[in-house]
C-alpha cells in the first residue's frame, strides 16, 4: 500500500464489487446503504486490513467484524487520496503495530464458522483461501484417507469448463442456470460462457449465504447475470424465481448445472424426482450437466471420508454409476456418454494411472419430444 492508513476512509469502498463489504451485502443489512456516520472504522497497516467494528450497531445488523482486504480487492486506480473528497463521513483509528491480527476474516454470526462447511472445504481442495480453521481441518482428513479427491476436485473443474465451452460454442445454448455454484473461482461459468457466446446469459443458485455474497461480488460487473438465494430441494421455487425468469427464458434451450451438488442430496430427497422437474420445464433443445461423486471399490478410504462429511453442514453420498445414469432418464447423453470427468472430451489425453472418485456426463432434450 505505501503511506500511513490511518486517514483513509475506506466507507466509499461499500459498494465497490471486489470488496469483502459489496461481497457481503446480502446478508448484512447496512452494506448498502451504509447506516448513519456513527460509526467508527478500525484500519491496520497490517496487510491492509480495514474492519468495521459494532460497538455501537444496533443488534439487527447481527455482524461481529467484517474485514476488507482492500490491497488485494481493490485496483490501486479506485483508492481515494488519503484526506480526500469524501473522507469526513468515517472516523478512522490506526490498531498499533502490534496487535494480533486472526488468519481467518471475522464474519456475520449467522455464519457458522465452528461446522464444516462442504462449499469452503471444496474452496479449499481448489488452493482457495475462503476457508476456516472447522473447514480446513476436515479437508485434511479427507485428503489423508483419499488424497486423490484434490485431484478430483480440479478435474470436476475442469470438467465444468469443457461442458459449458461445448455448449455455449458448440451446442448453441445461450442460457446457464448453474445450481449450487459453490464459491467462485477463476474459469467460472460466466467467463467460459460468454467467452463463446458474448450474450450469454447465467444465473447463479445457491443457497449458501456467504456463497452468494461472493458470487453477487464477482458477478456486480458481469452483464446478463444474476444470482438468486433458493434451495435445490425445492426446483419449482428456482423455476419461478422472479429474478430467474427476468433473466431465463424457460421456453428456451437452457442449460441447467448440477455440478458436484446431487451427491449431497439423500436419498429420501429424490433426486431424480428433483431432475424430472427440471426436465419437465426446459424446451426442446435444452440440457443438463451432472457431476457426482463415484468410487465403485467401497473400500475403507470412501468410508471414511464419507464419515468425514457426516460431520459437516451436508453429509456426502457416493452412487453407483447405474444410479447416476438414472439421473439422466429423459435426456440423450452426448457422447461420450457418462464417463470418469477427466474422460469427458478431453483437451489432453488423461492419465491412465489417475485415480479419480467422479463421473460426469452431459444430456439433451431432443428437439422433437
Amino acid at each position: 500500500m505505501g503511506g500511513d492508513l490511518s486517514s483513509l476512509n475506506l466507507c466509499k469502498y461499500r459498494n465497490y464489487p471486489g470488496s469483502l463489504l459489496y461481497c457481503f451485502h446480502s446478508v448484512i443489512p447496512w452494506a448498502r446503504p451504509l447506516p448513519p456516520a456513527t460509526k467508527s472504522l478500525s484500519t491496520s497497516k497490517h496487510y491492509g486490513e480495514t474492519r468495521w467494528h459494532a460497538a455501537s450497531w444496533p443488534a439487527s445488523y447481527n455482524l461481529a467484524t467484517v474485514r476488507l482486504m482492500y490491497t488485494s480487492s481493490i485496483p490501486r486506480r479506485h483508492r481515494p487520496s488519503p484526506g480526500g473528497p469524501g473522507d469526513a463521513p468515517c472516523r478512522v483509528r490506526t490498531e498499533s503495530a502490534g496487535t494480533p491480527l486472526p488468519g481467518d476474516r471475522d464474519i456475520p454470526l449467522s455464519i457458522d464458522v465452528g461446522t464444516p462447511n462442504a462449499a469452503r472445504m471444496y474452496d479449499y481442495y481448489l488452493g482457495g483461501d475462503n476457508n476456516f480453521p472447522a473447514d480446513r481441518e476436515a479437508a485434511e482428513k479427507v485428503l489423508r484417507a483419499a488424497p486423490w479427491l484434490r485431484a478430483t476436485a480440479l478435474e470436476n473443474r475442469a470438467f465444468l469448463a469443457r461442458a459449458v465451452g461445448y455448449l455455449a460454442g458448440e451446442a448453441g445454448v445461450g442460457q446457464f442456470v448453474d445450481i449450487g455454484t459453490g464459491l467462485p473461482t477463476r474459469g467460472n461459468v460466466p467467463q467460459v460462457a460468454q467467452r463463446a457466446a458474448p450474450d450469454a446469459r447465467i444465473a447463479y443458485v445457491d443457497n449458501d449465504p456467504v456463497v452468494l455474497g461472493h458470487s453477487r461480488a464477482l458477478l456486480a460487473r458481469t452483464p446478463n447475470t444474476a444470482t438468486i438465494r433458493a434451495d435445490l430441494r425445492d426446483p419449482d421455487a428456482i423455476i419461478s424465481h422472479p429474478s430467474l425468469t427476468a433473466l431465463i427464458d424457460w421456453a428456451q434451450p437452457v442449460a441447467v448445472l448440477l455440478v458436484a451438488v446431487l451427491h449431497f442430496i439423500p436419498f429420501a430427497d429424490a433426486p431424480a424426482g428433483i431432475v424430472a422437474r427440471f426436465r419437465a420445464a426446459m424446451a426442446p433443445g435444452s440440457h443438463i450437466v451432472i457431476t457426482h461423486l463415484h468410487h465403485p471399490a467401497g473400500d475403507d478410504s470412501l468410508r471414511r471420508v464419507l464419515s468425514i462429511y457426516r460431520q459437516a453442514n451436508a453429509p456426502l453420498l457416493a452412487r453407483t454409476s447405474e444410479q447416476i445414469e438414472s439421473l439422466f432418464t429423459g435426456f440423450d447423453l452426448v457422447e461420450p456418454g457418462l464417463v470418469p470427468l477427466q474422460q469427458w472430451r478431453p483437451a489432453t489425453e488423461p492419465d491412465p494411472g489417475e485415480e479419480i472418485w467422479g463421473l460426469g456426463g452431459v444430456g439433451r432434450i431432443g428437439r422433437s419430444r
